[in-house]
């Protein structure tokens, strides 16, 4: 795999995969979605293997977020992207 933004390296993914937080890599352009890496804790709290995660975002986020939230969180995903350094 190239680190080209696409795609992670195998060290990258090891590394994501092990972590005890929830936390997921996705690569998302013209609309469609891939998961790259979900990390072990982001399995526990949704009770689901890394395998099932991989669905497109849009059927992720309606299968695990209520359709409420999921305005919130795309305002949170966007302001997270525009301004990485945080506030």
């Amino acid at each position: 795999m190239s680190g080209s933004g696409k795609s992670l390296t195998r060290e990258e993914l090891l590394a994501y995969e092990k972590l005890p937080v929830p936390f997921c890599v996705f690569h998302v352009s013209r609309g469609i979605s891939r998961l790259l890496a979900a990390s072990a804790g982001l399995c526990r709290l949704l009770h689901a293997s890394r395998e099932s995660l991989g669905a497109p975002f849009s059927d992720l986020m309606s299968r695990y977020l209520h359709p409420q939230d999921f305005a919130k969180l795309r305002r949170n995903f966007e302001s997270a992207c525009l301004n990485p350094e945080g506030l």
